[in-house]
């Protein structure tokens, strides 16, 4: 049990470290976003592995919706055809590593006299995890290379239970940097 507590409390670090996703924005300074009134989407890029809970397309439908409510927000509407910008999808999982130092208390007794001893062990702990990505570019809708804004966030995605609430919560990050 001694034992148990601080490696417990290391794992709960790594795992705090884990859940910190990091929104990343880059955009062309010299774009005027508020000219922007109409967007549409272009086929997604997803390279999720080959695990099919990854795969789900679902996932996808109502991470556009979400992007939709995002952009419906700032006064922009989706449309079929001519848009003012390109929407499209990226999503990744990879397989990571995490090392992890530790250090674990060891109690004992000296020479059977009940004088009691405390010193440390150290280690190191390897997690395993999958990491998502998504990214949500904006392309110019006069021409689909002409990258005007690119948001990103990362996160463990090892819960797919709790997934589609991850990507609905990167979102609502990523367009928190949207400039309008």
């Amino acid at each position: 049990m001694r034992l148990l507590i601080p490696t417990l409390s290391y794992f709960a670090l790594a795992m705090l470290l884990l859940a910190c996703a990091k929104v990343m924005v880059q955009y062309d300074k010299s774009a005027d976003f508020t000219t922007f009134k109409t967007f549409s989407f272009l086929k997604p890029e997803v390279k999720n592995g080959k695990n099919p809970l990854y795969q789900n397309p679902l996932l996808l439908k109502n991470t556009q919706q979400e992007i939709s409510q995002q952009l419906n927000a700032k006064g922009m509407q989706e449309v079929k055809t001519k848009p003012d910008v390109y929407i499209k999808i990226h999503t990744f999982v990879e397989k990571k590593t995490l090392k992890v130092a530790s250090a674990a208390p060891r109690y004992g007794y000296y020479g059977g006299r009940g004088y009691g001893s405390y010193s440390m062990r150290g280690g190191v702990q390897t997690i395993r995890y999958n990491e998502g990505t998504l990214i949500i570019d904006v392309l110019n809708g006069k021409d689909k290379d002409d990258l005007l804004w690119r948001g990103s966030i990362k996160s463990d995605v090892d819960n797919v239970q709790r997934l589609e609430q991850k990507l609905r919560r990167g979102v609502d990050l990523i367009f928190k940097k949207y400039p309008s």
